[in-house]
């Protein structure tokens, strides 16, 4: 569970790994392997920790001017489309991994999420990491986003330097077809990318974050712009509108001032549009009703 945590994966992550283990402990005990379930005492423990904590850490994102420093910052590196996409688009890192170029239009902005890198690990000795590609998580989770005309540029610049990475690399190539390969065209690992993530936002001044986060960017940038929950649940490709609230739900706290002023206009009594408008224009307001 420590490893999973620095590499850098979610809480919830961590959650389903701690899970799938205690379970196959739980069968171990039913079959009288073992004499208790070592995992299940610790899973007792980090719940209770949960419910003390529960609503305590929020995720963690960058705010618009945060997003365009990041974005300048990255605008020369190796994964700087990469970056873009995952700011742009709000994929996951294992949609991301396992993008394929056939799955991405570039003349109509458009890209299908059909495959996610299910498995990225080294053995110990290995000097290749393995990995395995699986289908998206969820059926909404295969979904259509349209992309920004800047991302779709620099894709295209991302085709060219994959393509010239292919010729150099020759016989150590090896054909996965997707955009944003490693040197041979395997997989990138996770752990590199995160490296250098870090490195970047270090380096420019901004929040240590997981590339998992540039995800909660994205849709934190929705938020800002005023994009219904709707449109972003699909977008994210949530189970449900439900989940949306519950990750980002309190991000829309600060429309609330502007739905009661939507209110104010729409319906208080005209001596109470009056008040309001003499506050704002600093300017005294003649009633015209008779005296």
């Amino acid at each position: 569970m420590k490893s999973l945590r620095e590499r850098g994966l979610g809480p919830r992550t961590v959650e389903y790994a701690q899970a799938v283990l205690r379970r196959a402990l739980q069968f171990a005990v039913e079959w009288e392997i073992l004499d208790r379930n070592p995992a299940a005492a610790r899973f007792r423990a980090a719940k209770r920790k949960k419910a003390v904590n529960s609503g305590a850490k929020r995720i963690r994102f960058l705010d618009p001017e945060e997003a365009r420093k990041f974005l300048d910052a990255v605008e020369d590196d190796r994964h700087a489309a990469l970056y873009t996409l995952a700011v742009t688009t709000g994929l996951r890192p294992e949609e991301l991994y396992g993008l394929r170029w056939k799955d991405v239009n570039i003349e109509t902005r458009r890209l299908t999420v059909n495959q996610v890198l299910s498995k990225t690990r080294r053995k110990k000795g290995e000097k290749v990491a393995r990995f395995q590609f699986g289908p998206p998580k969820t059926e909404k989770s295969r979904r259509t986003i349209d992309f920004p005309e800047f991302a779709a540029t620099m894709l295209t610049e991302e085709r060219r330097a994959m393509i010239a990475a292919r010729a150099l690399a020759g016989d150590r190539w090896q054909e996965n077809g997707l955009v944003f390969p490693s040197e041979i065209g395997t997989p990138l690992e996770e752990r590199n990318v995160l490296r250098r993530f870090q490195s970047i936002c270090e380096a420019n001044e901004l929040p240590k974050l997981r590339v998992y986060d540039l995800r909660h960017t994205h849709a934190s940038l929705l938020i800002h712009e005023g994009v219904h929950p709707k449109k972003i649940s699909e977008r994210l490709g949530h189970s449900s509108i439900k989940l949306t609230m519950d990750t980002y739900g309190h991000l829309f706290e600060g429309s609330d001032r502007d739905s009661a002023d939507k209110m104010e206009k729409l319906l208080a009594p005209k001596s109470g549009r009056e008040r309001a408008t003499q506050d704002k224009t600093g300017l005294r307001i003649v009633s015209t009703k008779a005296s």
